[in-house]
């Protein structure tokens, strides 16, 4: 009994004073990178937009009645949803995730860069988000869409995500006309 105690208070002993300093530091990551390029970002975020629509697809087709299923009582058929599953939802995570604070984290990188085009292609998709995501939802998370100390969320009107996407869409117009003029281009666009 007395080396079992001894070998709990040794143990014990060794763990309070090693260091676990370099194993807690979260913060340095020698695998992948901190910060990331705006370059880095923009390819996975372009393509949670496409898989949003692709995926959802296969069930507002259903919805809509452009195609149905052979099984009997297809809750999509019958203009339902599948209660606690995330069937017809892949715009909504395309909104929120893909797009969400990766546009955050491509401002923070392109604005100290001056890289205008990618802060407007940032303003430009979550344009998208909010018109696609009004589209196909009507209520939509806007005014407090990004907030991370709430854990419940006010859905705000159609009305008031089609006016966001709007602003948005004329923020990314702004930015692409910054980096028009920045680069030296004085080019005016035909139609």
């Amino acid at each position: 009994m007395k080396k079992i105690k001894y070998s709990i208070i040794t143990v014990l002993a060794l763990f309070t004073v090693s260091s676990c300093s370099k194993y807690v530091d979260v913060n340095n990551n020698p695998n992948a990178p901190v910060a990331v390029s705006a370059a880095a970002l923009m390819p996975s975020m372009l393509a949670g937009m496409e898989r949003g629509v692709w995926f959802d697809s296969r069930f507002v087709g259903q919805y809509t009645q452009q195609w149905g299923n052979s099984a009997a009582n297809n809750v999509w058929d019958q203009e339902g949803y599948v209660p606690g599953n995330d069937a017809g939802g892949e715009v909504w995570r395309s909104v929120y995730f893909s797009l969400g604070a990766n546009t955050g984290l491509l401002w923070q990188d392109a604005i100290p860069k001056q890289q205008w085009d990618y802060v407007g292609a940032g303003w430009a998709m979550r344009a998208w988000g909010w018109q696609t995501g009004a589209d196909m939802y009507n209520n939509m998370i806007v005014a407090e869409a990004y907030d991370p100390s709430k854990l419940t969320f006010d859905y705000d009107s159609p009305d008031a995500v089609y006016a966001e996407a709007v602003k948005d869409a004329q923020l990314a117009l702004n930015y692409f006309n910054l980096a028009i003029k920045s680069d030296g281009l004085n080019v005016s666009p035909t139609f």
